[in-house]
């Protein structure tokens, strides 16, 4: 992709500037897990239009006000590194990021990505700069420390069966 085939509209370009010097504020009640978030590009960040990527604004957004609160925000595609990073700088959030990566094809985990505890799928529709850190905290509670057992798929019945017939 190139910079020309992405088309950022001017006012959203040049609203909400962040400064790529600036360290992203804080949050004033320090929680005992970072909240990291995950953001995909390619029909997440940006929509396919022809021939042409057009950045979703209500994703631009979000991402801005999640760096204003001081979330760590992870850019990714499965396009991969520089395709995720090159993509952001076309949509002028690239300093949000604290890395760019590829999407995983191969997870190496005791769970599935169903099973993960405190974990949130947010659609791109559903994105809006009005939904805060504390918001998305508050939808992953309760955080409970994880237990063995909480961890831990129960396992399957075992059919009964008589051995000895």
């Amino acid at each position: 992709m190139n910079d020309a085939s992405v088309a950022v509209p001017a006012w959203l370009a040049d609203t909400e500037t962040v400064d790529p010097q600036a360290e992203p504020p804080q949050p004033e009640q320090p929680c005992p897990v970072p909240l990291a978030v995950y953001v995909d590009v390619d029909e997440t960040m940006l929509r396919d239009y022809g021939q042409r990527q057009i950045p979703i604004p209500a994703v631009i957004r979000q991402i801005k006000a999640l760096y204003r609160q001081g979330a760590e925000l992870y850019c990714w595609s499965s396009g991969g590194a520089a395709h995720a990073r090159q993509c952001a700088e076309a949509c002028g959030v690239a300093e949000c990021f604290q890395a760019f990566l590829p999407k995983p094809q191969v997870l190496i985990d005791d769970q599935q990505p169903g099973q993960w505890r405190r974990t949130l799928h947010v659609h791109p529709a559903q994105c809006s700069s009005q939904t805060t850190l504390d918001e998305y905290r508050e939808d992953l509670r309760p955080c409970r420390p994880a237990t063995p057992e909480a961890t831990k798929p129960e396992p399957a019945p075992l059919p009964k069966r008589d051995l000895f017939s």
